[in-house]
């Protein structure tokens, strides 16, 4: 996974993006069974305590490349609102760096 398909990823339709998550070992799921043991905000949470510290700075590197927008008030209203699909792109961001 490179850095120009992570910021695509929110694009894919959401089974595009299970597909994706799967294929690159993301999500987590019994193999035998196929079965999905994780939705995609379980995924996100758990990205997001395993990045630490670095993933406001890769919530922040996102807005800016998704919105082009530097207002910090507008970030931190996209932070609140934001989609599962998000963070979890923030952090295999900061897991690349």
């Amino acid at each position: 996974m490179n850095k120009e398909e992570i910021l695509k990823l929110h694009e894919l339709s959401e089974d595009e993006q299970y597909k994706w998550l799967i294929d690159n070992k993301v999500l987590v799921y019994v193999e035998p069974f196929q079965k999905l043991w994780e939705s995609l905000a379980d995924c996100a949470f758990r990205l997001r305590d395993e990045i630490g510290a670095r993933f406001y700075t890769a919530m922040r590197m996102l807005y800016d490349t998704i919105t082009n927008d530097e207002n910090p008030d507008g970030f931190m209203l996209w932070w609140m609102f934001s989609e599962p699909i998000h963070w979890i792109q923030a952090a295999l961001l900061a897991r690349a760096e």
